[in-house]
């Protein structure tokens, strides 16, 4: 938060539920009355959330494997967040980037979501739909236009750094990579997804990670970019649309 509030950013942060009724060997066990250290105090999982949407990051949902195509799944995910921060939960990212494109988009509009980033590489970077545009994603069962827009991930850190899958790169080269990027999406006028996992940020478990991270802001921020949140960003796709209609 401290880094992305130097350079004046907010984001938003997907958290995975505590209420996983359909399991995957793949999914997250901890509990949002877990203790955790931040600023140098114990607080519970759930009061930390509280805290970044009270500071004005988005608190959004990490829906786990099965709740991508399980509509009760999902549902009782995401009215778990919002009962913990108080809000409305509208963005979503599914664990692992699961999605069937078949069934994944209609159960994002029946649970209430307004705003997805899965659609993006595990083990890549780069524009996976050919495009750093947000877009309305349709039932393609029926044909009809939900009312959930796609703000497409562009580049995680895993795809980036992970020394045992992906694209394995030095810390060097991962900001080259991220720049070139940045540089297609400004020309075009796109946007610029980056996804970084809290557990990464350790200088033990990764180091060298966060200070890429850093960087990557700081040069951001000479280039005079509109940070925001993905709810932000769908917002504005939102009005635009309307706009232009």
């Amino acid at each position: 938060m401290e880094a992305e509030d130097r350079v004046g950013a907010r984001s938003t942060f997907f958290f995975f539920p505590d209420n996983v009724s359909l399991a995957h060997f793949s999914d997250l066990s901890y509990s949002f009355e877990d203790d955790i250290g931040f600023r140098g105090q114990k607080m519970t999982v759930a009061e930390f959330m509280r805290t970044l949407a009270k500071e004005g990051w988005e608190v959004g949902l990490h829906g786990s494997w099965h709740a991508a195509s399980s509509l009760p799944e999902l549902k009782a995910q995401k009215t778990r967040v919002e009962k913990v921060i108080g809000q409305s939960v509208t963005s979503v990212r599914q664990h692992w980037l699961h999605y069937d494109i078949q069934t994944t988009p209609r159960v994002h509009a029946d649970a209430g979501f307004r705003f997805d980033s899965t659609l993006g590489f595990n083990d890549n970077v780069g524009f996976r739909f050919g495009t750093s545009f947000p877009w309305p994603l349709t039932d393609r069962q029926t044909h009809a236009v939900l009312p959930v827009w796609e703000i497409p991930l562009i580049a995680q850190d895993t795809a980036l750094l992970n020394p045992l899958k992906g694209l394995r790169l030095d810390l060097e080269t991962a900001f080259s990579y991220i720049m070139q990027l940045t540089d297609e999406v400004m020309r075009v006028g796109g946007v610029l997804t980056l996804s970084f996992h809290p557990e990464n940020i350790h200088p033990r478990r990764c180091p060298g990670w966060f200070e890429l991270y850093e960087r990557v802001l700081a040069e951001l921020k000479a280039r005079d970019p509109w940070f925001a949140t993905i709810c932000q960003v769908g917002e504005h796709c939102l009005q635009n649309a309307a706009t232009h209609s």
